[in-house]
């Protein structure tokens, strides 16, 4: 028996681009607001999850 697993390798490259991006713009905010732990607690949630 034989699994196709694409449709979840799908949804995890679409969700990945999705952190990837909130990773991104919040690396640049974090240049303006270095003390912003709540931009940083983003930043870190979105790598997590690409991590699982």
């Amino acid at each position: 028996m034989s699994t196709d697993l694409s449709h979840f390798k799908d949804a995890f490259f679409e969700e990945s681009q999705e952190h990837l991006t909130t990773i991104e713009e919040g690396l640049l905010q974090l240049e303006q607001r270095p003390g912003d732990i709540d931009l940083l607690n983003r930043i870190f949630r979105g790598a997590h999850s690409i991590k699982g």
